[in-house]
Formats: C-alpha cells, structure tokens, sequence
C-alpha cells in the first residue's frame, strides 16, 4: 500500500527507521488472516508491506470476493476497506506481463553454466575473492 507522507511523518520514520504493527485481514466475510505491516519512507510516500502466512489463499479469496477489510491494531485500532472490484483482472495481467518478462531472457543458470564467452578473471586490486 502507498499513501503520501507529510515532513513531520517522513522525519520520524527517517529517524526511526520504520516500524511495524500487527492486525488482521479478510475478504468478505471469509477466512481471517494474520498480517504483520511494516511502515517505511521512501522519497515522499509511505510503504506499508504487508506480509504473513495467506499468499496463494488470499489471492484465491481476493479473486473471488468484494470487499478487503483490514483492521491494524494500535492504541486506537484502525479500520480500512478497500474494493476487489477488477483484483482478478489486475492480478491476471500482473501474471501475464511477468511471464512475459520472463520469457524475454533465458533462465539466470545459463549464464552461470553455459557462459557465451570463457570466464574473465577479476582478481586484483579492489576485488575481493569469496
């Protein structure tokens, strides 16, 4: 999620570092899914990462339901709603543009195991060996 930052919000996760909240999550009136938001500053907007243990269902659920509810524990628990309206369309052609990337190079392994050309050796000043 993005939501602009105002100065004195971006200087206090700037000082901070960011921080975390906890809370919980459902679409419709489905399963109930807890999610752990991580707040940080990036230029002026907020990114709030949500993650837990609900990918592959949630995205089955979300691509079938109305309504996201959110509730984000605080000393004031905040409640949000959000509309699923077009999410299996936009999630559909999120999945098509990354196969399609994807596709655009040969796998990353090829380039480790079936090198165009010979292996250049880099040793030297300023490069360090593993």
């Amino acid at each position: 999620m993005l939501e602009n930052l105002s100065p004195e919000d971006r200087a206090y996760l700037d000082c901070t570092g960011g921080f975390s909240l906890y809370g919980r999550m459902r679409v419709d009136k489905g399963r109930m899914y807890d999610v752990q938001f991580d707040f940080r500053a990036q230029n002026d907007a907020l990114i709030i990462a949500m993650s837990g243990n609900f990918h592959e269902s949630f995205l089955y659920e979300a691509s079938r339901g109305s309504l996201l509810r959110v509730k984000v524990d605080d000393s004031d628990p905040v409640y949000l709603r959000f509309s699923l309206n077009g999410f299996e369309e936009a999630f559909s052609r999120c999945m098509e543009l990354s196969a399609a990337v994807g596709n655009m190079f040969p796998p990353d392994e090829d380039f480790f195991e079936n090198p165009d050309r010979p292996s250049e050796d880099f040793s030297g000043s300023g490069v360090r060996s593993l």
